[in-house]
């Protein structure tokens, strides 16, 4: 089973050591009248490549995407984030793009690989290694950022290490928990040049004044789960195993169900002494604790059961385990907290609980499930090829948003408040015209609806 407390590998490459105030006196950014004219023609241009993508197969995109380097690119056993991060990258140069794809060394993607550092940094790497790594590749990307239509952060707080890159086409995914962030990660969040992008709409209310751009479901490969449709005799539980996960939960609910439960997930060194805590519970008949698995490992567990039990008390913003057993054909039995209710179409793919006491009678009604239903119907709605189209659609608001921001100072005052010339005034005239072709649309500047499904 390996090390339960998960220790990172030390082999991990130090990341030079170079000052933070010689970064800092790179990313030092003004905007000069001639300036904004420049992004307005360079943010039209871009978002006639993405309309045009969207509509015809024949023009690409060149897209960023900048990962957390604390886990390689997909990782190689559990991390949500990083697999969501892989799936997407992959779909988007299936789909023609041209992505290049800033994370550890050790990442595999058939995107151009820009690497941070050699190799994952780990969990337990220092904040302020962690900090310096991603401070040194955000200082690469923005030499590289006129190589790029856009760039698709998923990294906390990039706009304090690199306040410069908000010049550039950006978008932001929020992969945290936000009701569990400080009140300064908050914070953070409000900066009002970001565009931000949830993983779930539960995760959007949570932090309503943030300036999110729309919602974004998480989705997984073609073909990544081999559905069984023979429901199993164990129940499974997939998750980390810390206070609030749900993990003690589920091993009272399968005691009382009568039911063998398999626990998998990671086990973080800050977490050790809940898992010391749990270790009679765990010695329960029936309980076995298999750790960390590997994606084939844990799809044949997922097909194989009778039903994922999700009992944690935290509101979590997505749960890519659910959308796995789903497209696997296994039903899922949820707690109605944070975006359960997305995800979990009650009485179809499974059934959505209000008390750890419902769990019980919700496992006797799983017969009544269709498991080809619910393999069918989560393919739909989750697929790696929906949430790359998404995505697209976002990248295209994006650079409308960039238009209806500060360019539209420069269209109130006139190219002759700035002593510019005609070719430069016919530029902001054409911006001009786009900002109210997208207000005919029928959303206003900074707002707009969602992508369809």
């Amino acid at each position: 089973m390996g090390d339960p407390g998960g220790t990172p590998d030390n082999s991990a490459e130090e990341v030079p050591a170079r000052r933070m105030s010689s970064l800092a006196s790179v990313f030092s950014p003004t905007c000069t009248p001639a300036r904004l004219v420049l992004r307005t023609d360079l943010a039209l241009h871009r978002l006639a490549l993405i309309r045009r993508r969207n509509n015809h197969e024949g023009s690409t995109v060149r897209i960023a995407q900048i990962a957390p380097l604390t886990e390689s690119i997909p990782p190689r056993l559990h991390g949500g984030t990083a697999r969501a991060i892989s799936y997407l990258t992959e779909e988007l140069c299936d789909l023609g793009h041209r992505v290049t794809l800033f994370a550890s060394g050790d990442s595999l993607t058939q995107a151009n690989l820009v690497s941070g550092c050699s190799r994952a940094l780990g969990s337990a790497a220092s904040a302020e290694k962690v900090e310096l790594a991603h401070a040194e590749m955000l200082h690469d990307l923005y030499e590289r950022r006129a190589q790029f239509d856009l760039i698709h952060f998923h990294l906390e707080d990039w706009h304090r290490l690199c306040p410069a890159l908000l010049d550039s086409c950006h978008i932001t995914t929020v992969h945290s928990n936000l009701d569990e962030a400080s009140r300064s990660a908050r914070s953070a969040w409000l900066h009002p040049r970001l565009h931000l992008v949830a993983v779930s709409d539960a995760q959007r209310e949570s932090l309503p004044e943030a300036h999110w751009l729309g919602r974004v479901h998480h989705g997984l490969p073609d073909g990544f789960c081999r559905p069984c449709f023979e429901p199993g005799r164990y129940l499974v539980f997939v998750g980390r195993i810390s206070q609030g996960s749900g993990a003690e939960q589920a091993i009272e609910i399968a005691r009382r169900s009568g039911l063998p439960l398999k626990l998998v997930g990671r086990l973080e060194k800050a977490d050790f002494p809940y898992y010391l805590s749990l270790r009679t519970r765990l010695r329960t008949p029936g309980v076995e604790y298999l750790g960390e698995l590997d994606e084939c490992a844990k799809d044949q567990l997922l097909a194989g059961a009778y039903a994922l039990l999700h009992p944690g008390e935290r509101a979590i913003p997505l749960g890519l385990a659910m959308i796995e057993a789903m497209q696997c054909g296994t039903p899922v039995i949820a707690l109605r907290r944070g975006a359960v209710s997305e995800l979990v179409d009650d009485g179809i793919t499974g059934f959505v609980v209000d008390s750890q006491e419902a769990f019980t009678s919700a496992l006797e009604r799983i017969p009544r499930l269709d498991r080809i239903h619910i393999a069918r119907t989560s393919r739909h709605r989750f697929s790696a090829r929906r949430m790359a189209r998404d995505y697209l659609r976002w990248y295209a608001r994006s650079v409308e948003r960039e238009l209806s921001g500060p360019i539209q100072v420069a269209l109130a005052e006139g190219p002759a408040r700035f002593g510019l010339g005609q070719d430069l005034e016919a530029g902001l005239l054409r911006s001009r015209t786009e900002a109210s072709a997208s207000s005919a649309r029928g959303y206003a500047p900074g707002q707009s609806p969602e992508p369809a499904e």
